[in-house]
């Protein structure tokens, strides 16, 4: 007994180094998390709950297990943290099939889980249905503009269109092909099987760039986004596109790295064609193909097949919103605002009586984010030039931390209606960043978007009598945008070493 327990050590000691203990511990801790989630609140017996519901309403608004979640979001995101930033070093040493196969495990547990935080699934799976039994084009059709038993599911968002790309739309419709339009609950489960096969595609894109840009501390920066609760229960735990979406954006990137710049191209559009953010940072790629070559003439011809490969991502879109775009729900977003820095600027206006609150404080908070833009484009195209010396890893970096800006940009400036998700976006990149700032500011807004998700669909909900919108998003905006920001300036100097050769 005691000689197969000395091997069971050395076993562990080998594979997980120095951070064995810690690892250990947050292994166990996430997974007995996730197996309560899913064991409370599975998906093949809530999926039917019509209209939908969520944690808040599942438990009750029960301060008791509002109170509970965010106990279990402060143990875990500490747990992390204590591994990540005090056993780093030993974390660098770790066998990285011990983080993917952890990974792994959370996300196949997760997948029983009903999407308990977010029912953008529901809707998924409902504007297919329009799709496959009524051929309605969900870009340009409502749920509820159809005699479905299922439209309740789609909650507020039946009288609204899918904000989505064509290409999601045509993924999504797959597993309604398989599994019958009339088996719902097998759809679900399918649109589950999606979002599973789309993390651990990011776990292994992401993967496959460290071994290649950061080697030496590729366990560290792979623990950072895999065990993230925040990206394991939006992504796998909620089954949101944004894992399709992150999956190609990586790929991109991957391709970039081994100076395939077609490749990166096209897929950095197949991102753009799932979900439309990713447009924001195509400019930056192209950029770097102007930069590196040597010549007007080449750039010209670089520009235009590039600009090709634009045309040919647009297509779909012409396909889908003929003849009128006008419904789909993408062009429509500004059109409401909430939990967002534009949310608490056009209600400060508000209470101060300016005129048109709403219209001037989205121009001029957009504005603001228009001239960041160019002056980021600017600093692009100096550094890219800087970059042609040091190489393509140099000019990768510098990329990332582009996009990096960008995506903050959009949260804090562009966008008008705040969710968590969105968080996934920013660490899947910080954890390719350079600058330990990135890593402290991304890993604290996931833990204020996770908390503060339980302030916005349960605390606010329970003192609405005392929370006014103004009030509310006085307490809920400045904790949820304002702590990572402290935590990035205070974390700039701190953090994996970034000269990793």
């Amino acid at each position: 007994m005691r000689k197969g327990t000395a091997k069971w050590h050395d076993l562990t000691s080998v594979r997980l180094g120095e951070a064995g203990g810690g690892l250990l511990l947050l292994f166990l801790l996430s997974e007995i998390f996730y197996l309560v989630l899913a064991w409370r609140f599975p998906l093949p017996r809530l999926y039917a709950t019509n209209p939908p519901v969520d944690f808040a309403k599942l438990t009750h608004y029960a301060w008791g297990a509002a109170a509970g979640l965010l106990a279990a979001y402060v143990l875990l995101f500490a747990a992390l943290a204590r591994v990540l930033w005090f056993d780093k070093q030993g974390v660098n040493g770790v066998d990285v099939r011990w983080i993917k196969g952890g990974a792994a495990l959370f996300a196949v547990t997760l997948f029983f889980l009903y999407p308990i935080f977010a029912i953008d699934m529901l809707m998924y799976a409902v504007r297919t249905r329009l799709w496959l039994l009524y051929g309605a084009n969900p870009l340009l059709t409502f749920p509820a503009q159809f005699q479905d038993p299922w439209i309740g599911l789609t909650g507020e968002w039946a009288t609204t269109a899918s904000g989505y790309s064509p290409l999601w739309e045509m993924l999504a419709v797959v597993p309604g092909w398989f599994t019958e339009p009339h088996h719902f609950a097998a759809h679900l489960m399918g649109l589950k099987g999606i979002a599973l096969a789309a993390f651990l595609g990011d776990v292994w894109v992401l993967d496959r760039v460290l071994q290649q840009v950061w080697p030496r501390t590729r366990g560290w920066r792979l623990l950072y986004f895999a065990w993230n609760p925040l990206v394991l229960l939006e992504l796998v735990g909620n089954g949101h596109n944004d894992a399709v979406m992150l999956f190609f954006l990586l790929l991109s990137l991957w391709f970039f790295w081994q100076e395939r710049e077609v490749a990166a191209h096209a897929s950095l559009g197949l991102a753009v064609l799932i979900k439309l953010t990713p447009v924001f940072l195509w400019p930056f790629l192209w950029l770097w193909g102007v930069v590196r070559r040597p010549s007007w003439r080449a750039r010209l011809w670089y520009s235009a097949w590039v600009g090709g490969l634009v045309v040919l991502t647009g297509l779909p879109f012409l396909v889908f919103l003929w003849p009128d775009p006008r419904p789909w729900q993408a062009l429509r977003e500004s059109d409401f605002a909430g939990r967002s820095l534009q949310a608490l600027g056009i209600l400060i206006a508000m209470a101060l009586h300016v005129p048109h609150a709403f219209t001037r404080v989205q121009r001029g908070l957009r504005l603001v984010f228009w001239v960041a833009y160019g002056l980021l484009l600017v600093w692009a195209w100096r550094g890219f030039r800087r970059d042609r010396e040091a190489g393509v890893r140099a000019a990768g970096l510098r990329l990332v931390q582009a996009w990096l800006v960008v995506l903050f940009l959009l949260l804090l400036l562009f966008a008008s209606n705040w969710r968590p998700w969105y968080t996934t976006w920013v660490l899947a990149l910080a954890a390719l960043a350079p600058l330990p700032m990135w890593h402290w500011g991304a890993f604290a807004l996931s833990f204020t978007a996770a908390t503060g998700d339980v302030f916005w669909t349960f605390i606010r909900w329970r003192l609405r009598q005392h929370l006014t919108p103004l009030i509310a998003h006085l307490l809920g905006v400045p904790w949820v945008f304002g702590v990572p920001l402290i935590a990035g300036w205070l974390g700039r100097n701190r953090g994996p070493s970034p000269d990793d050769g």
